[in-house]
C-alpha cells in the first residue's frame, strides 16, 4: 500500500490510500499528519506497513508542496527508505 499526501490546496490536506492503483481511503484535515493519523488509525495500520510515500507534485501553493514534501521526506527518513517526492501519473 502507498500513502499519498496532497497539500496543493490551501490550509488543507488530502492523504490518501492507494492500494494497486486504486484509492481505498481518503483522509482531509489542516496539515498531513492529522490526516495521516486518522488514516492510520481507521485502517489500523502503522506506518511501516506502507510501502511507499509520496507527494503531489503540483502546481499549488508553495508553502503547501514544502510542507508536503519536508513530511514525506522526514517520514522515509524515519523508515529508513529510499525518498520519493512525487508521482507524476497522479491525476
Amino acid at each position: 500500500m502507498k500513502l499519498f499526501i496532497n497539500t496543493v490546496q490551501p490550509k488543507k490536506a488530502i492523504v490518501s490510500l492507494i492500494d494497486k492503483g486504486k484509492i481505498v481511503l481518503q483522509k482531509e484535515a489542516d496539515s498531513p499528519l492529522p490526516a495521516i493519523e486518522k488514516l492510520l488509525k481507521e485502517r489500523k495500520l502503522k506506518l511501516q506497513d506502507l510501502k511507499e510515500i509520496e507527494s503531489h507534485p503540483g502546481p499549488g501553493s508553495f508553502t503547501g508542496l514544502k510542507i508536503s514534501a519536508t513530511t514525506v521526506n522526514t517520514l522515509n527518513f524515519a523508515l529508513r527508505r529510499k525518498k520519493k517526492l512525487i508521482n507524476p501519473n497522479y491525476e
